[in-house]
């Protein structure tokens, strides 16, 4: 492995329950993502996909092995440590949206910026900003249910950049999504990062969504069975 990475694993492993019960969601997976490189991790349902991610945004830590984010070792860090990084360094992105219902999306996309303790005019400007990044500048004081599917995901990616992280995290962010809207979505995500020159790391089983992918990686049963460089 190289040392210019975003994000990185080293033997990571994962294991749920004890046991008779015991599963091996990740079993000794070496993985890294480069500065402006938006890398898929592909592979059926019940793969490890999602339990990858986790690891790699520092929502989870791994039974053995070590994670990288850029420099800081965040497998070994305190849940306290790890606050500046989950709220500065990653974004996440979600399946389900994660939105709240009751507020806007340029409530959600504040949110946060809230956590930054930023003064409000400068919360107000980033917010505009985020929106108009995404192509939602008309949408600001729309609530979940008044949006599309995409257009809640593009609200979901805004309030992700709101801390302007080094590495995107995305777990199935278009699966909710048809294949058109899912593409446009995917489009989005593969713009900011040659825009922005940030990290993405995408978890998805859509052989269609893997054309906008520098590399990609397959895991099954777990296990990294394979890889390939963009064409």
């Amino acid at each position: 492995m190289s040392e210019n990475h975003a994000v990185r694993a080293v033997a990571v492993s994962r294991v749920f329950g004890s046991g008779a019960r015991e599963v091996h969601a990740c079993r000794s997976v070496d993985l890294e993502a480069h500065p402006g490189e938006l890398l898929v991790v592909k592979g059926p349902s019940g793969s490890g996909k999602t339990t990858l991610l986790n690891m790699l945004g520092a929502l989870d830590r791994p039974t053995s092995g070590r994670v990288f984010v850029g420099d800081l070792e965040v497998s070994a860090m305190s849940e306290k440590e790890l606050v500046p990084v989950r709220r500065h360094r990653i974004g996440y992105v979600f399946q389900s949206f994660g939105l709240i219902p009751i507020l806007t999306a340029a409530e959600n996309v504040e949110i946060p910026l809230r956590l930054q303790e930023l003064d409000p005019d400068a919360r107000a400007a980033r917010v505009v900003e985020l929106l108009a990044l995404v192509g939602l500048e008309g949408h600001a004081e729309q609530r979940p249910y008044e949006l599309s599917g995409g257009q809640q995901q593009r609200v979901g990616i805004a309030r992700a950049l709101a801390g302007d992280p080094d590495v995107l995290i995305a777990d199935e962010p278009t699966a909710q999504l048809d294949t058109r809207t899912g593409a446009s979505v995917m489009a989005l995500i593969h713009d900011l990062v040659r825009r922005r020159g940030m990290t993405a790391v995408v978890a998805t089983h859509d052989p269609a969504l893997m054309e906008q992918a520098d590399r990609t990686v397959e895991l099954r049963d777990g296990r990294v069975v394979g890889a390939a460089e963009a064409a």
